[in-house]
């Protein structure tokens, strides 16, 4: 009776989110028609093995906390080794809580390794291969990390390695799966809002250090498709290095842009850089959409809908991303391809609108 009780309520698990509350100890011992003390015992079970977590006075809910997990009959099933970049990132913190989410619910154990700048894929491997039960890895990597040895070191391990995004190529590898925006599109789809609000002097502040000549590429193909030529793109920075302040890059560049005084509709690499683009105009007495309309890529936990003014993005759907890289390590022969291309989805707020009349 026991196990049946315990398999039930695992699998009732499985299809809610971290930090649901559950039926109270009671309300399961009626649903389950068993006294009491049988439910009691069973939720005690799951909160020890890391399942649920019980607060005084608030109730029973799915834990949300890092944990070592068991199987329905109490044979773990492995674990996936998760590396990070160890800075404060919102995209970092959403891979994180969907990975932790879904490693909860195929009963694995999630380990976190948090990379320095210091980092080395020597390190790394070591790290990887130390876990008992290893399934595989998924690495948000440093953009100097991951070069070919690194990933012929990690292809070794013997299970699979997602990268999350790739940035180099992986053919020749037989374990290195690859998750990428389609970087191009997120240009097309920028340029493509600006446009159509009447913009025709357009721009890409550069300011990340993982973005491709792909992002001008798409930008250009949408000028070209409102009869404009490619050339009249400007395109300013060239990135910058790992762990730098995109803030403080995307002000920069924005100023520089601003000196310049052509350019009436901008996208910016990330809602960061446009925090140091909106510094920008306002210490030059200007605001957005009047004198410079913005993009984003990314979101930030819906904190964009509250920018001043509202900020439109282009967002990557980090569910699917995270679904098939935890997909390509656990499912073997019914996994996935080699390769995922994050879809993308635009989404219009305040911050683009007409340009002001010349």
């Amino acid at each position: 009776m026991h196990p049946d009780i315990k398999a039930a309520i695992l699998r009732r698990i499985a299809a809610l989110p971290l930090e649901a509350r559950l039926p109270s100890d009671r309300d399961l011992a009626r649903e389950f028609n068993v006294a009491f003390l049988t439910i009691n015992r069973v939720m005690n079970d799951l909160m020890r093995e890391g399942y649920v977590m019980r607060r005084p006075r608030q109730g029973t809910f799915l834990a949300s906390r890092e944990r070592q997990l068991a199987s329905q009959t109490g044979s773990g099933d492995g674990c996936i080794l998760l590396a990070y970049p160890h800075y404060f990132s919102h995209h970092i913190y959403c891979h994180l809580r969907l990975t932790e989410e879904l490693a909860l619910k195929r009963r694995i154990r999630l380990v976190e390794y948090k990379l320095t700048p210091d980092s080395t894929a020597e390190r790394l491997a070591e790290v990887a291969a130390g876990q008992d039960g290893l399934r595989g890895v998924l690495l948000m990597p440093l953009h100097r990390l991951v070069t070919t040895a690194a990933l012929r070191r990690l292809d070794a391990l013997g299970v699979p390695t997602v990268l999350m995004p790739a940035t180099v190529e992986v053919s020749g590898l037989t374990r290195i799966h690859r998750c990428d925006v389609d970087w191009e599109d997120a240009g097309r789809l920028a340029a493509g809002v600006l446009l159509r609000a009447g913009h025709r002097r357009i721009a890409w502040i550069n300011h990340e250090p993982d973005r491709s000549d792909a992002v001008a590429q798409g930008m250009r193909s949408a000028l070209k498709e409102h009869g404009l030529r490619g050339s009249d793109l400007a395109t300013i920075g060239d990135g910058v290095a790992a762990w730098a302040d995109a803030r403080e890059a995307g002000y920069r560049l924005a100023l520089r842009l601003l000196d310049e005084g052509r350019v009436t509709g901008a996208y910016c690499d990330s809602i960061n850089g446009v925090r140091g683009a909106l510094r920008a105009l306002w210490e030059r007495g200007l605001r957005a959409p009047e004198h410079l309309s913005l993009v984003a890529a990314g979101s930030q936990s819906g904190e964009e809908s509250y920018f001043t003014p509202p900020l439109t993005t282009i967002d990557a759907d980090w569910r699917a991303e995270v679904a098939y890289a935890v997909s390509a390590i656990l499912d073997g022969d019914d996994a996935p391809g080699r390769s995922f291309t994050t879809p993308l989805a635009l989404h219009e707020r305040g911050s683009v609108g007409p340009p002001r009349p010349a």
